[in-house]
Protein backbone atom coordinates (compact mmCIF):
# COMPACT_ATOMS: atom_id res chain seq x y z
CA UNK A 1 0.00 0.00 0.00
CA UNK A 2 1.07 3.58 -0.59
CA UNK A 3 1.22 6.00 2.38
CA UNK A 4 -2.30 7.35 1.79
CA UNK A 5 -3.81 3.87 1.55
CA UNK A 6 -2.00 2.94 4.76
CA UNK A 7 -3.36 6.03 6.53
CA UNK A 8 -6.89 5.18 5.43
CA UNK A 9 -6.55 1.57 6.58
CA UNK A 10 -5.48 2.78 10.02
CA UNK A 11 -8.69 4.73 10.65
CA UNK A 12 -10.90 3.27 13.38
CA UNK A 13 -14.65 2.77 12.88
CA UNK A 14 -15.52 6.20 14.34
CA UNK A 15 -12.97 7.94 12.14
CA UNK A 16 -13.99 5.93 9.07
CA UNK A 17 -17.63 6.85 9.61
CA UNK A 18 -16.66 10.53 9.36
CA UNK A 19 -14.15 9.94 6.55
CA UNK A 20 -16.85 8.42 4.33
CA UNK A 21 -19.19 11.43 4.54
CA UNK A 22 -19.20 13.15 1.14
CA UNK A 23 -21.29 16.20 2.06
CA UNK A 24 -20.76 18.86 4.74
CA UNK A 25 -19.42 17.20 7.87
CA UNK A 26 -18.56 18.41 11.39
CA UNK A 27 -16.56 16.07 13.60
CA UNK A 28 -16.64 16.61 17.37
CA UNK A 29 -13.63 14.97 18.95
CA UNK A 30 -11.94 14.79 22.38
CA UNK A 31 -8.16 15.07 22.96
CA UNK A 32 -6.05 12.27 21.54
CA UNK A 33 -8.75 11.01 19.19
CA UNK A 34 -6.82 11.53 15.95
CA UNK A 35 -8.95 14.35 14.55
CA UNK A 36 -6.06 16.12 12.77
CA UNK A 37 -4.90 12.84 11.24
CA UNK A 38 -8.46 12.21 10.05
CA UNK A 39 -8.70 15.72 8.57
CA UNK A 40 -5.44 15.47 6.64
CA UNK A 41 -6.21 11.95 5.41
CA UNK A 42 -9.61 13.12 4.17
CA UNK A 43 -7.95 16.07 2.41
CA UNK A 44 -5.41 13.86 0.65
CA UNK A 45 -8.06 11.38 -0.48
CA UNK A 46 -10.34 14.11 -1.84
CA UNK A 47 -7.50 15.45 -3.99
CA UNK A 48 -6.99 11.97 -5.44
CA UNK A 49 -10.60 10.92 -5.95
CA UNK A 50 -12.86 13.98 -5.97
CA UNK A 51 -11.11 17.19 -7.01
CA UNK A 52 -9.30 17.42 -10.33
CA UNK A 53 -6.59 20.04 -10.88
CA UNK A 54 -6.49 22.96 -11.35
CA UNK A 55 -9.16 23.02 -8.66
CA UNK A 56 -7.91 22.28 -5.18
CA UNK A 57 -8.74 22.59 -1.49
CA UNK A 58 -8.15 24.87 1.46
CA UNK A 59 -7.06 23.29 4.73
CA UNK A 60 -6.88 25.89 7.49
CA UNK A 61 -6.11 26.20 11.18
CA UNK A 62 -5.35 29.04 13.59
CA UNK A 63 -1.66 29.00 14.51
CA UNK A 64 1.61 28.70 12.60
CA UNK A 65 2.60 25.71 14.72
CA UNK A 66 -0.60 23.83 13.95
CA UNK A 67 -0.28 24.71 10.26
CA UNK A 68 3.27 23.34 10.18
CA UNK A 69 2.09 20.09 11.73
CA UNK A 70 -0.69 19.78 9.14
CA UNK A 71 1.73 20.37 6.26
CA UNK A 72 4.11 17.76 7.65
CA UNK A 73 1.31 15.23 8.10
CA UNK A 74 0.02 15.95 4.60
CA UNK A 75 3.49 15.69 3.08
CA UNK A 76 3.91 12.25 4.64
CA UNK A 77 0.95 10.85 2.70
CA UNK A 78 0.70 13.05 -0.42
CA UNK A 79 3.04 14.70 -2.92
CA UNK A 80 0.28 16.94 -4.33
CA UNK A 81 1.53 20.53 -4.87
CA UNK A 82 -1.13 21.99 -7.14
CA UNK A 83 -1.42 25.78 -7.11
CA UNK A 84 -4.93 25.81 -5.67
CA UNK A 85 -3.98 23.73 -2.65
CA UNK A 86 -3.69 25.76 0.52
CA UNK A 87 -2.54 24.30 3.84
CA UNK A 88 -1.91 27.03 6.41
CA UNK A 89 -3.37 29.53 8.84
CA UNK A 90 -6.70 31.24 8.44
CA UNK A 91 -4.99 34.63 8.43
CA UNK A 92 -2.64 33.61 5.63
CA UNK A 93 -5.62 32.29 3.67
CA UNK A 94 -7.47 35.58 4.17
CA UNK A 95 -4.49 37.64 3.03
CA UNK A 96 -2.89 35.57 0.28
CA UNK A 97 -5.92 33.84 -1.21
CA UNK A 98 -8.66 36.46 -0.73
CA UNK A 99 -7.52 40.02 -0.03
CA UNK A 100 -4.47 40.39 -2.27
CA UNK A 101 -5.64 38.38 -5.30
CA UNK A 102 -9.09 40.03 -5.36
CA UNK A 103 -8.26 43.56 -4.21
CA UNK A 104 -8.60 45.07 -7.69
CA UNK A 105 -11.86 43.24 -8.35
CA UNK A 106 -13.22 44.56 -5.05
CA UNK A 107 -12.32 48.13 -5.99
CA UNK A 108 -9.58 48.42 -3.36
CA UNK A 109 -6.34 48.11 -5.35
CA UNK A 110 -4.24 49.43 -2.49
CA UNK A 111 -4.85 46.21 -0.58
CA UNK A 112 -3.12 44.20 -3.32
CA UNK A 113 0.26 45.43 -2.11
CA UNK A 114 -0.54 46.52 1.47
CA UNK A 115 2.07 45.60 4.06
CA UNK A 116 1.19 43.62 7.18
CA UNK A 117 2.17 45.64 10.23
CA UNK A 118 3.51 43.74 13.21
CA UNK A 119 4.08 44.22 16.92
CA UNK A 120 6.53 47.09 17.54
CA UNK A 121 5.32 49.26 14.67
CA UNK A 122 1.69 48.63 15.62
CA UNK A 123 2.46 49.63 19.21
CA UNK A 124 3.85 52.96 18.04
CA UNK A 125 0.89 53.59 15.71
CA UNK A 126 -1.51 52.84 18.56
CA UNK A 127 0.16 55.38 20.86
CA UNK A 128 0.12 57.97 18.07
CA UNK A 129 -3.58 57.23 17.52
CA UNK A 130 -4.43 57.78 21.18
CA UNK A 131 -2.44 61.01 21.23
CA UNK A 132 -4.06 62.32 18.06
CA UNK A 133 -7.53 61.45 19.39
CA UNK A 134 -6.67 63.11 22.72
CA UNK A 135 -7.67 60.06 24.75
CA UNK A 136 -7.00 60.82 28.44
CA UNK A 137 -4.35 58.69 30.14
CA UNK A 138 -6.85 57.35 32.68
CA UNK A 139 -8.97 55.97 29.80
CA UNK A 140 -6.16 54.07 28.09
CA UNK A 141 -5.92 51.03 30.35
CA UNK A 142 -7.26 47.92 28.54
CA UNK A 143 -8.56 50.15 25.74
CA UNK A 144 -6.54 48.40 23.06
CA UNK A 145 -7.70 44.91 24.06
CA UNK A 146 -11.30 46.15 24.05
CA UNK A 147 -10.95 47.66 20.58
CA UNK A 148 -9.23 44.54 19.23
CA UNK A 149 -11.86 42.23 20.66
CA UNK A 150 -14.76 44.21 19.21
CA UNK A 151 -13.01 44.36 15.85
CA UNK A 152 -12.64 40.57 15.98
CA UNK A 153 -16.33 40.22 16.70
CA UNK A 154 -17.19 42.42 13.68
CA UNK A 155 -19.98 44.10 15.64
CA UNK A 156 -22.13 46.88 14.18
CA UNK A 157 -22.06 50.56 15.11
CA UNK A 158 -24.85 50.10 17.65
CA UNK A 159 -22.69 47.67 19.62
CA UNK A 160 -19.68 49.96 19.41
CA UNK A 161 -21.73 52.87 20.71
CA UNK A 162 -22.42 50.97 23.93
CA UNK A 163 -18.72 51.16 24.78
CA UNK A 164 -18.74 54.94 25.06
CA UNK A 165 -16.84 57.47 22.99
CA UNK A 166 -13.20 56.59 23.65
CA UNK A 167 -13.09 53.11 22.08
CA UNK A 168 -14.65 54.55 18.91
CA UNK A 169 -12.30 57.54 18.89
CA UNK A 170 -9.29 55.27 19.40
CA UNK A 171 -10.44 52.82 16.71
CA UNK A 172 -10.98 55.49 14.09
CA UNK A 173 -7.70 57.25 14.90
CA UNK A 174 -5.88 53.91 14.69
CA UNK A 175 -7.40 53.29 11.25
CA UNK A 176 -6.17 56.69 10.10
CA UNK A 177 -2.67 56.02 11.40
CA UNK A 178 -2.49 52.66 9.58
CA UNK A 179 -3.87 54.12 6.36
CA UNK A 180 -1.34 56.94 6.48
CA UNK A 181 1.49 54.43 7.01
CA UNK A 182 0.17 52.17 4.23
CA UNK A 183 -0.16 49.13 6.49
CA UNK A 184 -2.84 46.76 7.75
CA UNK A 185 -3.02 44.59 10.87
CA UNK A 186 -4.42 41.07 11.26
CA UNK A 187 -7.84 42.35 12.28
CA UNK A 188 -7.97 44.59 9.23
CA UNK A 189 -6.99 41.67 7.03
CA UNK A 190 -9.95 39.62 8.28
CA UNK A 191 -12.31 42.59 8.02
CA UNK A 192 -11.33 43.08 4.37
CA UNK A 193 -11.66 39.37 3.57
CA UNK A 194 -15.16 39.23 5.08
CA UNK A 195 -16.14 42.35 3.11
CA UNK A 196 -14.86 40.84 -0.15
CA UNK A 197 -16.52 37.44 0.32
CA UNK A 198 -19.86 38.70 1.61
CA UNK A 199 -20.09 41.84 -0.50
CA UNK A 200 -18.81 40.72 -3.90
CA UNK A 201 -20.64 37.63 -5.24
CA UNK A 202 -18.13 37.15 -8.06
CA UNK A 203 -15.27 36.88 -5.58
CA UNK A 204 -17.10 34.27 -3.50
CA UNK A 205 -17.92 32.33 -6.67
CA UNK A 206 -14.29 32.42 -7.78
CA UNK A 207 -13.10 31.16 -4.40
CA UNK A 208 -15.61 28.31 -4.43
CA UNK A 209 -14.36 27.29 -7.87
CA UNK A 210 -10.73 27.39 -6.73
CA UNK A 211 -11.43 25.60 -3.44
CA UNK A 212 -14.43 23.25 -3.82
CA UNK A 213 -13.33 21.53 -0.58
CA UNK A 214 -12.65 23.37 2.68
CA UNK A 215 -11.10 21.63 5.67
CA UNK A 216 -10.91 23.36 9.06
CA UNK A 217 -8.95 22.08 12.04
CA UNK A 218 -9.83 23.24 15.58
CA UNK A 219 -12.96 25.03 14.38
CA UNK A 220 -13.76 26.19 17.91
CA UNK A 221 -10.77 28.55 17.66
CA UNK A 222 -12.12 30.55 14.71
CA UNK A 223 -13.11 34.12 15.46
CA UNK A 224 -16.52 35.25 14.11
CA UNK A 225 -15.05 36.90 11.01
CA UNK A 226 -13.25 33.75 9.96
CA UNK A 227 -16.36 31.70 10.71
CA UNK A 228 -18.31 34.02 8.42
CA UNK A 229 -15.82 33.49 5.58
CA UNK A 230 -16.10 29.71 5.87
CA UNK A 231 -19.89 29.79 6.02
CA UNK A 232 -20.14 32.18 3.06
CA UNK A 233 -18.14 29.80 0.91
CA UNK A 234 -19.83 26.63 2.16
CA UNK A 235 -23.49 27.56 2.50
CA UNK A 236 -24.37 29.77 -0.47
CA UNK A 237 -28.02 29.42 -1.43
CA UNK A 238 -27.81 30.46 -5.05
CA UNK A 239 -24.78 28.62 -6.36
CA UNK A 240 -22.72 25.51 -5.87
CA UNK A 241 -20.96 25.72 -2.52
CA UNK A 242 -17.65 24.41 -1.28
CA UNK A 243 -18.01 21.25 0.79
CA UNK A 244 -16.92 21.75 4.40
CA UNK A 245 -15.18 19.17 6.57
CA UNK A 246 -14.50 20.62 10.03
CA UNK A 247 -13.14 19.08 13.22
CA UNK A 248 -13.04 20.54 16.69
CA UNK A 249 -13.68 20.26 20.40
CA UNK A 250 -15.61 23.00 22.22
CA UNK A 251 -14.00 21.90 25.49
CA UNK A 252 -10.61 23.00 24.13
CA UNK A 253 -11.61 26.58 23.21
CA UNK A 254 -8.81 28.72 24.66
CA UNK A 255 -8.63 31.87 22.52
CA UNK A 256 -11.55 33.88 23.90
CA UNK A 257 -9.38 37.00 23.94
CA UNK A 258 -9.32 36.90 20.13
CA UNK A 259 -13.12 36.91 19.97
CA UNK A 260 -13.57 33.17 19.48
CA UNK A 261 -16.77 31.51 20.62
CA UNK A 262 -17.00 27.71 20.94
CA UNK A 263 -20.75 27.96 20.41
CA UNK A 264 -20.06 28.60 16.72
CA UNK A 265 -18.76 25.04 16.38
CA UNK A 266 -21.71 23.54 18.23
CA UNK A 267 -24.21 25.62 16.23
CA UNK A 268 -22.49 24.62 13.00
CA UNK A 269 -22.81 20.94 13.89
CA UNK A 270 -26.59 21.30 14.23
CA UNK A 271 -27.22 23.14 10.96
CA UNK A 272 -29.49 21.57 8.38
CA UNK A 273 -27.39 19.91 5.69
CA UNK A 274 -24.54 19.13 8.09
CA UNK A 275 -23.66 15.55 8.97
CA UNK A 276 -22.44 15.44 12.56
CA UNK A 277 -20.00 12.76 13.61
CA UNK A 278 -18.22 12.09 16.89
CA UNK A 279 -14.92 10.44 17.71
CA UNK A 280 -14.97 8.55 20.99
CA UNK A 281 -11.53 7.02 21.50
CA UNK A 282 -8.60 8.70 23.23
CA UNK A 283 -5.51 6.95 21.88
CA UNK A 284 -3.09 9.16 23.80
CA UNK A 285 -3.71 8.88 27.53
CA UNK A 286 -3.99 5.97 29.93
CA UNK A 287 -7.39 5.10 31.35
CA UNK A 288 -6.90 6.72 34.76
CA UNK A 289 -5.73 9.96 33.13
CA UNK A 290 -8.81 10.06 30.91
CA UNK A 291 -11.14 9.51 33.86
CA UNK A 292 -9.47 12.16 36.02
CA UNK A 293 -9.32 14.87 33.36
CA UNK A 294 -12.95 14.40 32.32
CA UNK A 295 -14.01 15.29 35.88
CA UNK A 296 -13.09 18.88 35.01
CA UNK A 297 -15.98 18.95 32.56
CA UNK A 298 -18.69 17.60 34.83
CA UNK A 299 -21.10 14.95 33.67
CA UNK A 300 -20.00 14.42 30.08
CA UNK A 301 -19.72 11.40 27.84
CA UNK A 302 -16.51 9.57 28.71
CA UNK A 303 -14.17 8.70 25.82
CA UNK A 304 -12.87 5.16 25.75
CA UNK A 305 -9.17 4.40 25.65
CA UNK A 306 -7.29 1.24 24.67
CA UNK A 307 -4.45 2.19 27.04
CA UNK A 308 -4.31 0.99 30.64
CA UNK A 309 -2.72 2.96 33.46
CA UNK A 310 -1.98 6.64 33.45
CA UNK A 311 -1.71 8.69 36.61
CA UNK A 312 -1.72 12.21 38.06
CA UNK A 313 0.12 13.24 41.20
CA UNK A 314 0.01 16.55 43.09
CA UNK A 315 3.15 17.90 44.77
CA UNK A 316 3.43 20.89 47.10
CA UNK A 317 7.00 22.13 46.60
CA UNK A 318 8.84 24.78 48.61
CA UNK A 319 10.54 27.64 46.83
CA UNK A 320 7.97 28.95 44.36
CA UNK A 321 8.51 28.57 40.63
CA UNK A 322 12.27 28.06 41.03
CA UNK A 323 11.69 25.32 43.57
CA UNK A 324 9.13 23.67 41.31
CA UNK A 325 11.54 23.79 38.36
CA UNK A 326 14.24 22.19 40.49
CA UNK A 327 11.76 19.53 41.61
CA UNK A 328 10.94 18.79 37.98
CA UNK A 329 14.66 18.49 37.20
CA UNK A 330 15.06 16.00 40.05
CA UNK A 331 12.27 13.83 38.61
CA UNK A 332 13.55 14.07 35.04
CA UNK A 333 17.18 13.07 35.71
CA UNK A 334 16.42 9.43 36.67
CA UNK A 335 13.90 9.13 33.84
CA UNK A 336 16.60 10.17 31.37
CA UNK A 337 19.04 7.72 32.99
CA UNK A 338 16.47 4.97 32.39
CA UNK A 339 16.42 5.80 28.69
CA UNK A 340 13.43 8.14 28.33
CA UNK A 341 13.95 10.68 25.54
CA UNK A 342 13.88 14.19 26.98
CA UNK A 343 11.77 15.50 24.11
CA UNK A 344 9.02 13.19 25.39
CA UNK A 345 8.72 15.39 28.50
CA UNK A 346 6.59 18.55 28.45
CA UNK A 347 6.60 21.32 31.07
CA UNK A 348 3.74 23.83 31.05
CA UNK A 349 3.59 27.24 32.70
CA UNK A 350 1.05 30.03 33.05
CA UNK A 351 3.09 32.71 31.22
CA UNK A 352 6.02 33.15 28.88
CA UNK A 353 8.04 34.77 31.68
CA UNK A 354 7.56 31.75 33.95
CA UNK A 355 8.38 29.41 31.07
CA UNK A 356 11.64 31.29 30.40
CA UNK A 357 12.55 31.19 34.11
CA UNK A 358 11.78 27.47 34.26
CA UNK A 359 13.88 26.75 31.17
CA UNK A 360 16.88 28.54 32.66
CA UNK A 361 16.51 26.66 35.95
CA UNK A 362 16.34 23.29 34.20
CA UNK A 363 19.43 24.01 32.13
CA UNK A 364 21.30 25.07 35.28
CA UNK A 365 20.39 21.72 36.82
CA UNK A 366 21.88 19.90 33.83
CA UNK A 367 18.55 19.07 32.20
CA UNK A 368 18.53 20.29 28.58
CA UNK A 369 15.34 22.26 28.02
CA UNK A 370 13.87 24.15 25.09
CA UNK A 371 11.46 27.09 25.21
CA UNK A 372 10.17 28.71 22.09
CA UNK A 373 8.09 31.85 22.56
CA UNK A 374 6.34 32.95 19.38
CA UNK A 375 8.23 35.93 18.06
CA UNK A 376 6.15 38.85 16.79
CA UNK A 377 7.75 38.50 13.37
CA UNK A 378 7.18 34.74 13.08
CA UNK A 379 5.63 33.60 9.79
CA UNK A 380 5.40 30.23 8.01
CA UNK A 381 8.42 31.20 5.88
CA UNK A 382 10.51 32.40 8.84
CA UNK A 383 9.88 29.05 10.54
CA UNK A 384 11.04 27.21 7.41
CA UNK A 385 14.16 29.40 7.17
CA UNK A 386 15.04 28.49 10.76
CA UNK A 387 14.45 24.82 9.93
CA UNK A 388 16.91 25.13 7.03
CA UNK A 389 19.49 26.57 9.45
CA UNK A 390 18.86 23.66 11.82
CA UNK A 391 19.44 21.19 8.98
CA UNK A 392 22.69 22.90 7.96
CA UNK A 393 24.00 22.93 11.55
CA UNK A 394 22.86 19.52 12.76
CA UNK A 395 21.88 17.39 9.79
CA UNK A 396 18.58 15.61 9.33
CA UNK A 397 18.80 13.05 12.14
CA UNK A 398 19.91 15.39 14.92
CA UNK A 399 17.78 18.36 13.91
CA UNK A 400 14.63 16.42 13.09
CA UNK A 401 14.26 18.33 9.80
CA UNK A 402 14.72 16.91 6.32
CA UNK A 403 15.59 19.61 3.78
CA UNK A 404 13.41 17.98 1.14
CA UNK A 405 10.41 18.27 3.49
CA UNK A 406 11.19 21.90 4.30
CA UNK A 407 11.38 22.75 0.59
CA UNK A 408 8.06 20.96 -0.01
CA UNK A 409 6.49 22.98 2.81
CA UNK A 410 7.71 26.22 1.24
CA UNK A 411 6.23 25.21 -2.11
CA UNK A 412 2.86 24.41 -0.52
CA UNK A 413 2.83 27.67 1.42
CA UNK A 414 3.86 29.96 -1.45
CA UNK A 415 2.33 29.20 -4.86
CA UNK A 416 4.14 30.43 -7.94
CA UNK A 417 7.67 29.33 -7.09
CA UNK A 418 9.92 27.83 -9.75
CA UNK A 419 11.61 24.46 -9.47
CA UNK A 420 14.87 26.17 -10.37
CA UNK A 421 14.50 28.58 -7.47
CA UNK A 422 13.63 26.14 -4.71
CA UNK A 423 16.06 23.60 -6.11
CA UNK A 424 18.84 26.14 -5.59
CA UNK A 425 18.42 25.79 -1.82
CA UNK A 426 20.28 22.47 -1.93
CA UNK A 427 23.70 23.71 -3.12
CA UNK A 428 23.41 26.82 -0.93
CA UNK A 429 22.73 24.64 2.09
CA UNK A 430 25.50 22.14 1.36
CA UNK A 431 28.03 24.95 0.93
CA UNK A 432 27.17 26.72 4.19
CA UNK A 433 29.21 26.42 7.38
CA UNK A 434 27.25 26.29 10.67
CA UNK A 435 29.45 29.00 12.17
CA UNK A 436 28.94 31.50 9.37
CA UNK A 437 26.51 34.41 9.59
CA UNK A 438 22.81 33.62 9.44
CA UNK A 439 21.94 36.93 7.74
CA UNK A 440 24.15 36.43 4.70
CA UNK A 441 23.09 32.78 4.43
CA UNK A 442 19.36 33.50 4.53
CA UNK A 443 19.68 36.37 2.06
CA UNK A 444 21.31 33.91 -0.35
CA UNK A 445 18.57 31.34 0.29
CA UNK A 446 15.87 33.96 -0.34
CA UNK A 447 17.57 35.11 -3.55
CA UNK A 448 17.43 31.52 -4.74
CA UNK A 449 13.78 30.99 -3.76
CA UNK A 450 12.72 34.13 -5.65
CA UNK A 451 14.53 33.09 -8.84
CA UNK A 452 11.93 32.95 -11.64
CA UNK A 453 9.12 33.20 -9.06
CA UNK A 454 5.79 34.80 -9.93
CA UNK A 455 5.21 38.40 -8.87
CA UNK A 456 2.71 37.38 -6.19
CA UNK A 457 5.13 34.78 -4.84
CA UNK A 458 7.96 37.32 -4.63
CA UNK A 459 5.69 39.71 -2.74
CA UNK A 460 4.72 36.97 -0.25
CA UNK A 461 8.37 36.00 0.24
CA UNK A 462 9.38 39.58 0.92
CA UNK A 463 6.47 40.03 3.33
CA UNK A 464 7.06 36.85 5.31
CA UNK A 465 10.84 37.21 5.52
CA UNK A 466 10.91 40.91 6.38
CA UNK A 467 10.68 40.39 10.14
CA UNK A 468 13.41 37.80 10.57
CA UNK A 469 15.78 39.60 8.19
CA UNK A 470 15.20 42.90 10.02
CA UNK A 471 15.97 41.23 13.35
CA UNK A 472 19.18 39.77 11.92
CA UNK A 473 20.26 43.14 10.53
CA UNK A 474 19.60 45.44 13.46
CA UNK A 475 17.41 43.71 16.01
CA UNK A 476 17.48 40.93 18.58
CA UNK A 477 19.23 38.45 16.24
CA UNK A 478 22.18 40.61 15.17
CA UNK A 479 25.36 38.57 14.77
CA UNK A 480 23.72 35.16 15.07
CA UNK A 481 25.29 32.26 13.23
CA UNK A 482 23.45 29.65 11.21
CA UNK A 483 23.86 27.23 14.11
CA UNK A 484 22.51 29.70 16.67
CA UNK A 485 19.45 30.57 14.61
CA UNK A 486 18.85 26.92 13.76
CA UNK A 487 18.92 26.01 17.45
CA UNK A 488 15.49 27.64 17.73
CA UNK A 489 14.09 24.70 15.77
CA UNK A 490 16.00 21.82 17.38
CA UNK A 491 13.91 20.14 20.05
CA UNK A 492 15.26 16.59 19.97
CA UNK A 493 16.99 15.60 23.20
CA UNK A 494 15.48 18.51 25.16
CA UNK A 495 12.51 18.91 27.45
CA UNK A 496 9.86 21.11 25.87
CA UNK A 497 8.82 24.10 27.99
CA UNK A 498 5.83 26.18 26.94
CA UNK A 499 2.67 27.87 28.19
CA UNK A 500 -0.61 26.13 28.91
CA UNK A 501 -2.11 27.79 25.84
CA UNK A 502 0.75 26.76 23.54
CA UNK A 503 0.66 23.16 24.78
CA UNK A 504 -2.38 22.59 22.58
CA UNK A 505 -1.82 19.99 19.88
CA UNK A 506 1.27 18.53 21.60
CA UNK A 507 1.72 15.18 23.28
CA UNK A 508 4.37 13.69 25.57
CA UNK A 509 5.00 10.64 27.72
CA UNK A 510 5.13 12.75 30.89
CA UNK A 511 4.17 16.32 31.64
CA UNK A 512 4.61 18.81 34.47
CA UNK A 513 2.26 21.73 35.12
CA UNK A 514 3.88 24.42 37.28
CA UNK A 515 2.43 27.31 39.26
CA UNK A 516 -0.85 25.72 40.27
CA UNK A 517 -1.78 28.27 42.87
CA UNK A 518 -5.33 29.59 42.78
CA UNK A 519 -4.95 33.16 41.58
CA UNK A 520 -2.31 32.20 39.03
CA UNK A 521 -4.13 29.22 37.47
CA UNK A 522 -6.85 30.37 37.17
CA UNK A 523 -5.73 33.97 37.13
CA UNK A 524 -7.22 36.09 39.90
CA UNK A 525 -9.13 38.37 37.54
CA UNK A 526 -10.64 35.43 35.67
CA UNK A 527 -12.28 34.19 38.86
CA UNK A 528 -14.60 37.20 38.76
CA UNK A 529 -16.03 36.40 35.31
CA UNK A 530 -17.74 33.11 34.48
CA UNK A 531 -16.75 33.15 30.81
CA UNK A 532 -13.10 33.89 31.60
CA UNK A 533 -13.06 31.25 34.33
CA UNK A 534 -14.44 28.70 31.87
CA UNK A 535 -11.65 29.51 29.44
CA UNK A 536 -9.03 29.17 32.19
CA UNK A 537 -10.49 25.75 32.95
CA UNK A 538 -10.24 24.83 29.27
CA UNK A 539 -6.56 25.86 29.24
CA UNK A 540 -5.90 23.65 32.24
CA UNK A 541 -7.87 20.82 30.62
CA UNK A 542 -5.76 21.13 27.47
CA UNK A 543 -2.52 21.03 29.49
CA UNK A 544 -3.42 17.92 31.52
CA UNK A 545 -4.58 15.97 28.45
CA UNK A 546 -1.18 16.15 26.72
CA UNK A 547 0.39 13.21 28.60
CA UNK A 548 0.34 9.55 27.69
CA UNK A 549 1.45 8.18 31.05
CA UNK A 550 1.84 10.62 33.92
CA UNK A 551 1.10 14.24 34.92
CA UNK A 552 2.87 16.05 37.77
CA UNK A 553 0.89 18.98 39.20
CA UNK A 554 3.13 21.37 41.18
CA UNK A 555 2.34 24.23 43.54
CA UNK A 556 4.00 26.07 46.44
CA UNK A 557 1.14 27.76 48.26
CA UNK A 558 2.07 31.33 47.44
CA UNK A 559 2.67 33.78 44.62
CA UNK A 560 4.87 36.85 44.38
CA UNK A 561 3.89 40.18 42.90
CA UNK A 562 6.17 42.40 40.85
CA UNK A 563 7.44 44.04 44.02
CA UNK A 564 8.57 40.69 45.47
CA UNK A 565 5.79 40.55 48.04
CA UNK A 566 4.46 37.08 48.85
CA UNK A 567 0.74 36.27 48.88
CA UNK A 568 -0.59 33.00 50.30
CA UNK A 569 -2.68 31.02 47.82
CA UNK A 570 -4.48 27.68 48.07
CA UNK A 571 -3.98 25.01 45.45
CA UNK A 572 -5.78 25.71 42.16
CA UNK A 573 -9.50 24.99 42.24
CA UNK A 574 -8.96 23.01 39.05
CA UNK A 575 -6.71 20.56 40.88
CA UNK A 576 -9.43 20.18 43.49
CA UNK A 577 -11.99 19.52 40.74
CA UNK A 578 -9.95 16.52 39.57
CA UNK A 579 -10.98 14.76 42.81
CA UNK A 580 -7.74 12.81 42.97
Amino acid sequence: MNPLETAISELDSWQRDAFDVKSHCVVLAPPGSGKTKLLVTRLAQSLVAEVAAPQGAACITLTNGAALEMRQRFGAISSDRRTNLFVGTVHSFALNRIVRPFAHAAGEPGLATVRICRSAELDALWVDALDSAKVPSDERSNLRSTVNKFRSLLVDDAEWSRLGKYPILARDAFFRQMNHAGVIDFHGMVEAAVKFVEGEPSIATGLRSMFPRIYVDEYQDLAPGLDRIVRSLSFASDTESSILFAVGDADQAIYRWTGTNPKLLLELAELSGITKRKLNTNYRSGEQLVKATRRLLGEREMPVTPRDGGSITVHKVAGGILGQANFAAAQIAPLAAQGMSLHEIGIFCATNDIAAETTSALNRQGVPAWFRAQDSWETPLSIDLERICAWVAHGQDSSGHALSEVIADIQRTIPGLSEVGVGGIWPVGFAAAPGSGALEFLETVLDSIMLEAAVEARRQIEEESLGIISELRDGSLVGQTIAELGEKRVSLGKCYVTTLTSSKGLEFDRTFVLGLEDGRIPHYYATKNNAELAEERSKFYVSVTRARDHVYLLWSGYTQDRYGRKHLNPVSRFVTELSL
